[in-house]
């Protein structure tokens, strides 16, 4: 062969091949695979599979899916746009040019539409809206453009809703304070979400009820009429609410004392002298403004007289105690030592009406002279059918003096 007509072939050949590289890389296909990989409030990174030949991708954005404005390009399958608004919905889609400028776009290589979404932004306020054994909610004021709220502990996701109340779907421990976030979203239709604004505080789940060791009177000023209770344990909680009722169940008063853990004290002044109740507490945490309670405990009982008086039969030597009248009460007990806080034995039951008792002997002994002797009066209650005392008892000084 000649060589003009062999350097002809070679160069049809070079053409041929071109053409067909150019070819290959306009008849790629269209681009798949697309979906969002990140975002900010004002940002969102796309990207796709790679094509195999392809010299650069572009991303076309749209706010109404019909209005295209191409934003980036990219010589790997990774692109970007900025400047966008907080907590949005774009139309996106990819697809295949031959410049960097993204004109001379691949003919079909367009990819299908998908939306991408903005972070949301705003101030957020939260609140705990309700408190379970085992579970929160949390409550947040609407942010523009987010349509989920995820409530997040220690980085586990508690729940979310696309509502503004969010409750926990994760069983949470009793009675503990809980660092908690929410977190404000958008989420695409592709299931993927932007994570914007947030705010985080202490929540706390409902403590269990406190056991009969764990509350009742701790000082006593009966003198005052004044009364100190108190409920302990080692759960958290927002406070306790003390409740005094009538044998019967009628409540009487109830006392509300903020304390978020430990030991909660809490007096009652100008109630108790004179009268017989039964009394129990039980925790509660605040809700806004709202206390949602946990369960009672069980009950303990108080009574106290407000006077005991004494008169003394100097020919046959006993002394005799008249007792107050006490509301709701149905006997007395007296109890008699010659110490101040021991030795105490039971002298008699009396009946609420008649309220007065004779006492000839202690420890069994008969009175002396110049003798100081001490009485305790228990008040005593009808519970349906049982006598129930009260946990405390006053207690009395008599001085047996020589006439």
């Amino acid at each position: 062969m000649k060589k003009w007509k062999q350097y002809l072939l070679v160069s049809g050949l070079a053409l041929c091949f071109g053409m067909a590289a150019k070819a290959d890389t306009q008849a790629a296909g269209q681009v798949t695979g697309v979906k969002q990989t990140d975002d900010s409030r004002s940002s969102i990174e796309m990207q796709c599979d790679a094509v195999l030949g392809a010299d650069y991708y572009y991303l076309d954005l749209s706010i109404d899916g019909k209005s295209w404005t191409t934003v980036d390009t990219s010589s790997s399958p990774k692109v970007s746009a900025y400047s966008l608004s907080a907590g949005k919905t774009y139309y996106a889609r990819m697809g295949l040019c031959a410049d960097y400028g993204g004109k001379d776009k691949v003919a079909g290589s367009e990819s299908a539409t998908i939306e991408a979404v903005t972070a949301p932004d705003g101030s957020m306020d939260i609140v705990q809206a309700d408190a379970k054994p085992n579970g929160i909610s949390v409550k947040t004021n609407a942010i523009s453009g987010a349509n989920l709220y995820r409530l997040y502990s220690n980085k586990v996701l508690l729940g979310q809703s696309a509502d503004t109340t969010v409750a926990s779907s994760v069983k949470l421990n009793q009675g503990k304070a809980y660092w908690c976030y929410l977190y404000a979203c958008r989420k695409s239709a592709t299931g993927y979400v932007a994570v914007g604004t947030y705010n985080y505080a202490h929540f706390k789940t409902l403590a269990p009820a406190f056991n009969s060791k764990g509350f009742g009177l701790t000082n006593a000023w009966d003198s005052l009429n004044s009364y100190q209770f108190a409920a302990s344990s080692a759960y958290d909680r927002d406070g306790v609410q003390f409740q005094l009722l009538t044998p019967g169940g009628k409540a009487k008063k109830n006392v509300y004392q903020d304390g978020s853990s430990g030991t909660t004290s809490t007096s009652v002044n100008n109630f108790i002298n004179g009268y017989y109740y039964k009394y129990r507490v039980r925790p509660y945490v605040m809700c806004g403004t709202r206390r949602v309670f946990g369960g009672w405990s069980g009950y303990k009982y108080i009574g106290v007289e407000k006077k005991v008086s004494t008169k003394f039969n100097k020919k046959k030597k006993y002394v005799t105690l008249s007792i107050s009248k006490v509301s709701n009460a149905s006997s007395f007990t007296v109890y008699a030592s010659t110490k101040k806080n021991s030795g105490f034995k039971k002298v008699k039951t009396v009946s609420a009406k008649k309220r007065s008792v004779t006492i000839k002997k202690v420890a069994g002994k008969k009175l002396k002279k110049n003798k100081v002797y001490y009485f305790k009066v228990v008040v005593n209650g009808k519970v349906g059918k049982k006598t129930v005392p009260s946990g405390y008892s006053k207690v009395y000084s008599w001085r047996y003096y020589r006439i």
